[in-house]
């Protein structure tokens, strides 16, 4: 029987490294996202994933210690999925037009945040509370780093930015839209945008204020362009030092021990 074991994992690691260690590492997270959503976190087993891929379970543990570590990839996905979508946003704004600009936002963060899914589901029950917060700290933090870096760039190229420590703003009003919208889903975009303009103190900038001329047309061709735009704005005075001064502190504690997913 040890035998016929070490033979079958040989040959499951053999075939990995004809195929590409990252592309069998991405089939595992794959299968894991699909039963996750089919199934819902508790309800999938390791067992379950490696019969998805077709890899024995001492492969799967090759790459992952357990099912906790598949599922932080999971989560990972998940956000990259989300910021990739904000990069289409960003790159397609129309200049002048805040409102279209943060409605459009709008309707991703809902979108990526509480897409319907068995997995979402499981993320919010009790008992994978940690994991859910985990889950919306690292899309605060990736979400308000890149805004930073992107959009808050392209803004101040053409007006005062009116907030102090602007990581840190932004990664609060993701958290504090993320309780609002999960506590009342039915709030309309309408109400959640003019608490974010209130927030940024950009409301003369709504309903086609004359204060929005020059600034959301200003995407195209930084979505993908994160360090020369970063070094490109580092003449700026006043507000760019305190949007890149906060660099130093943003980086939170939040991620401490990695929360284990209920199963």
């Amino acid at each position: 029987m040890g035998s016929a074991k070490s033979s079958t994992v040989f040959a499951d690691r053999a075939n990995d490294a004809a195929t590409g260690a990252s592309t069998r590492r991405d089939d595992i997270v794959e299968a894991a996202r699909e039963l996750y959503e089919e199934r819902g976190l508790s309800r999938t087993t390791v067992k379950d994933i490696t019969q998805r891929v077709g890899v024995t379970r001492s492969l799967f543990y090759h790459y992952f210690s357990d099912k906790d570590a598949v599922t932080e990839a999971v989560l990972d996905d998940i956000v990259e999925d989300f910021l990739e979508a904000l990069r289409y946003w960003n790159a397609g704004r129309e200049r002048g037009n805040v409102d279209k600009a943060l409605t459009d936002c709008l309707r991703i963060f809902r979108n990526g945040i509480f897409e319907s899914g068995s997995f979402r589901r499981s993320l919010a029950n009790t008992e994978n509370s940690a994991l859910y917060l985990h889950f919306v700290q690292t899309v605060a933090d990736r979400v308000a780093r890149y805004i930073v870096d992107s959009t808050v760039r392209d803004f101040e190229r053409f007006h005062n930015v009116e907030i102090e420590h602007v990581y840190e703003t932004f990664y609060m009003m993701i958290v504090g839209m993320t309780g609002l919208i999960r506590a009342n889903p039915q709030i309309s975009d309408d109400v959640v945008k003019r608490i974010v303009a209130q927030t940024l103190h950009i409301e003369g900038y709504l309903d086609g204020g004359a204060q929005g001329a020059g600034f959301a047309g200003t995407g195209a061709g930084t979505a993908h362009a994160g360090t020369s735009t970063r070094t490109s704005t580092s003449t700026r005075t006043s507000t760019s030092t305190r949007a890149s001064g906060s660099n130093g502190t943003r980086r939170a504690d939040e991620r401490g021990t990695r929360p284990r997913a209920h199963s």
